[in-house]
């Protein structure tokens, strides 16, 4: 480690490049930070119930029949709950299946949201398991600082 270091040091104009480098790699964490919370507004569920909400398709829907996943030595496994639904929409009644991570018990009340068609109500409190392929962007943005860095260190020819 102390060969590393001298051998950094021992050249001011490396060091200096060094310095860059590691100013280049921290101040480009800042836009990649405000990115990221845009993308996981708009990769989720959140933006499309703003936009059913702005059209006021907002439907309240009730349990009827709820459920939980048994592990195999009978104990209540609270990685998926199931529930039925019942909702009331333009005079006629309606059933809505779904699947909750990570809950107990289904809730009582499921806000349901619609954009333009009734028929494709969704909820955003349900599970599905596409919303884990959402990760994938946020995987490329925290690796964007080392790829800038990456291409600093390139660019300027910097010597280790």
């Amino acid at each position: 480690m102390d060969e590393l270091i001298n051998r950094i040091t021992s050249n001011p104009v490396n060091a200096m490049k060094w310095v860059v480098v590691f100013v280049v790699l921290v101040l480009s964490h800042i836009p990649c930070i405000k990115l990221s919370k845009r993308m996981d507004y708009f990769i989720g569920w959140e933006k499309k119930r703003d936009r059913a909400l702005l059209k006021g398709h907002e439907i309240t829907a009730k349990l009827v029949r709820g459920y939980k996943d048994y592990a195999v030595e009978g104990t209540v496994a609270d990685r998926m709950a199931q529930g039925v639904y019942e909702y009331e929409l333009n005079g006629e009644l309606r059933k809505y299946r779904t699947h909750f991570q990570g809950r107990v018990s289904p809730p009582t009340v499921l806000k349901l949201y619609y954009l333009d068609n009734p028929r494709k109500v969704f909820s955003v409190e349900e599970y599905r398991w596409l919303d884990n392929l959402k990760a994938l962007p946020g995987f490329f943005l925290a690796a964007m600082p080392w790829l800038i860095a990456a291409g600093v260190v390139i660019l300027l020819r910097v010597e280790l």
